[in-house]
């Protein structure tokens, strides 16, 4: 359910509205207590009410588009920016034209325009998880 929240807070509620499931834990600063790797990429913003993934599903924060050449659909992921915003814990589920220019990029669906401004683009580690 959209909260129709349009701030970014740094170190504050994951933007992603998909729950974490119990076999994961964060830690400080919002890292996971536990992956596979990490990527450093870009990070844009995105909005596309009423739109439909590459793979199928209804768009949502915490469904978000990568390169599937280097993220594979289906990967679940936390993404913290560089700069202390949490977008949570999310599943790639869609290729955006982003990818383009930054292979390792992704981007983020946020549920309202002026979310999309406020967050704008961003260094962000991406935490493979297990």
């Amino acid at each position: 359910k959209s909260t129709g929240n349009n701030k970014i807070q740094k170190n504050g509620n994951p933007i992603s509205e998909i729950t974490l499931p119990s076999k994961y834990s964060i830690g400080a600063n919002n890292i996971p207590t536990s992956y596979k790797y990490t990527i450093k990429g870009k990070a844009a913003a995105y909005c596309q009410p009423g739109g439909k993934t590459a793979t199928g599903k209804a768009v949502k924060p915490g469904l978000i588009a990568v390169n599937p050449k280097q993220i594979p659909y289906g990967t679940e992921m936390w993404i913290v920016s560089d700069d202390g915003v949490v977008y949570g814990y999310c599943i790639a589920a869609d290729t955006g034209g982003f990818i383009k220019r930054y292979p390792t990029g992704i981007d983020l669906f946020m549920d309202t325009e002026r979310q999309c401004i406020n967050f704008g683009v961003r260094q962000a580690e991406i935490y493979i998880l297990e």
